[in-house]
């Protein structure tokens, strides 16, 4: 499964029956910020990764399309270091 089918996933799961990949904004298919740092960690969980918190706040990433999410998502992306 590639980065973006996971991310894809983990918004389907975090916003449920609302979520479409073309319908329009997070926050229009009912995303709210909680949902914006609830999706942060899933990701981060999913691709064993850290992605900061964003600087614009969670709120302002729910008026993303689908497409601007995962792109703010894999620009964000370090990988977290194996010797932990």
């Amino acid at each position: 499964m590639s980065h973006r089918e996971i991310i894809l996933k983990c918004l389907a799961e975090q916003i449920g029956p609302s979520f479409s990949v073309d319908g329009g904004t997070l926050a229009e298919m009912g995303a709210d910020s909680f949902d914006g740092v609830e999706l942060q960690m899933q990701i981060e969980d999913a691709l064993n990764v850290e992605i900061p918190d964003p600087d614009i706040g969670f709120r302002a990433l729910m008026d993303l399309s689908v497409d601007q999410f995962i792109d703010f998502a894999m620009g964000h992306v370090k990988t977290v270091p194996d010797e932990l």
